[in-house]
């Protein structure tokens, strides 16, 4: 067996080019990177800010601010609510599959019990229990939310989490 030197430049677009199987589709990361490119931070653009009311008077006022605190437009969400509030980093529902995708364009989600007659998801106090599966590993997750879609999308990126994704905007460090 021969060895040919490949000049760096040709290696670095070799690592960069996206693997393809048999029939030309594409496969995501080889197969020890995995890993890796699950957790790889998002994109400034990809991460939103939930707000959360820090005032336990103001969450339990009827109208959402209590006599301490004001009302106003929050810079930096855009909500009008009480001044008492912290932003949350999150990545929506979308982000999220679409690294899955990239990782693994066979990756999968079922419910962990169904109703056998309809064959409907079965929602216990008020959630979701999930198995997330990527590249062949499984992983539990739980979403709730007040519809079924909100119930599935926060129970996928629950589990993602469990796989790395997002791990670092869920830390509190």
């Amino acid at each position: 067996v021969v060895r040919v030197p490949v000049p760096k430049q040709q290696r670095r677009i070799a690592q960069r080019a996206p693997r393809r199987d048999a029939r030309g589709g594409r496969r995501g990361p080889a197969p020890g990177r995995r890993r890796e490119a699950l957790r790889e931070p998002f994109a400034a653009s990809q991460i939103g800010k939930l707000p959360r009311t820090t005032c336990k008077k103001c969450s339990d006022s009827p109208t959402k601010v209590c006599q301490n605190h004001i009302k106003k437009e929050c810079k930096v969400c855009g909500n009008y609510m009480t001044e008492r509030h912290i932003h949350l980093d999150y990545v929506g529902h979308a982000a999220a599959t679409d690294r899955l995708l990239q990782v693994d364009p066979e990756w999968s989600w079922e419910p962990v019990a169904t109703d056998p007659q309809t064959g409907a998801p079965v929602l216990a106090n008020g959630g979701l229990w999930i198995r997330l599966t990527i590249c062949g590993v499984t992983r539990l997750g739980w979403g709730d939310g007040s519809t079924v879609k909100e119930m599935i999308g926060d129970a996928i990126r629950n589990a993602a989490m469990r796989f790395g994704v997002a791990l670092d905007l869920w830390a509190k460090e």
